[in-house]
């Protein structure tokens, strides 16, 4: 049986392996899931009414999906085309989130990762619809969502309790509009350059778990861990692997049934 993410996030476990951007291809998914990683990271839109996963951008009402090369870490995937430094590929079957959520039950968390810009009244749509879509699915439990568009992730807060709601913190910017706010969030999302002495310092005062992105190397996946990191955001499976059976062999299990 599936554990909620504030046990794992916010309790005392050994850290979640958490698979980078394998929610948004279905062969990504399944091959994560296959692994059995603890939680999978998955990038999402909300367009038309719905939520989708993918971390491309749509090109408006075109069936065409665009993004920088660099950020295709596991391939630009299928019916894709390379421009320059962008490549472009085609909206075919896309994957709607609920089939990721779905397809997760009982096996894995969620890591939502909410994308775009959205006006107040889109705003209140997305928080809505997304109500709905974990209260359908029994998933309020299963879910972190961050993102670096902290005034959604407010607003997401601000209506309920569940789910866990993480700012994600990429820069030095993000930083010191962190340690800013009036009172800490309940969680971040740290890119790995901000875990200076005096940054893990403050989230240890504040008490502020955090997850480390994007990590695809051992010696910095364990430098991380003993410095407090929740979870261990990476691209390679293996890693995570490694890092899970690093702590059984340490007499600790993650719990996930």
């Amino acid at each position: 049986m599936m554990l909620p993410s504030g046990i794992f996030v916010q309790g005392q476990g050994p850290p979640l392996g958490i698979a980078h951007a394998y929610g948004n291809r279905r062969d990504l998914l399944n091959a994560a899931l296959q692994a059995g990683v603890d939680m999978v990271e998955c990038d999402v839109w909300f367009q038309g009414g719905r939520f989708w996963a993918r971390h491309e951008r749509r090109l408006g009402f075109l069936p065409l999906l665009v993004d920088w090369r660099r950020h295709a870490c596991h391939g630009m995937g299928g019916l894709s085309l390379p421009l320059g430094p962008f490549y472009i590929r085609w909206d075919i079957s896309p994957l709607p989130l609920d089939e990721v959520i779905f397809a997760l039950s009982g096996r894995a968390l969620l890591l939502w990762d909410a994308k775009g810009e959205y006006s107040p009244s889109e705003a209140k749509d997305y928080v809505r619809s997304l109500r709905l879509l974990l209260s359908r699915l029994h998933a309020e439990e299963r879910v972190v969502v961050c993102g670096q568009n902290w005034d959604l992730l407010w607003a997401i807060r601000d209506e309920s309790p569940s789910p866990l709601v993480f700012l994600t913190v990429h820069t030095l910017k993000d930083w010191e509009r962190l340690v800013a706010l009036p009172s800490p969030p309940a969680g971040v999302c740290l890119h790995r350059s901000l875990t200076g002495d005096a940054q893990v310092a403050y989230l240890r005062q504040e008490n502020v778990p955090f997850l480390c992105w994007t990590v695809d190397e051992e010696d910095e996946a364990l430098r991380l861990v003993s410095l407090g990191a929740k979870g261990i955001i990476s691209n390679r499976l293996d890693l995570l692997l490694g890092l899970r059976q690093a702590n059984a062999g340490e007499g600790s299990d993650v719990g996930l049934g």
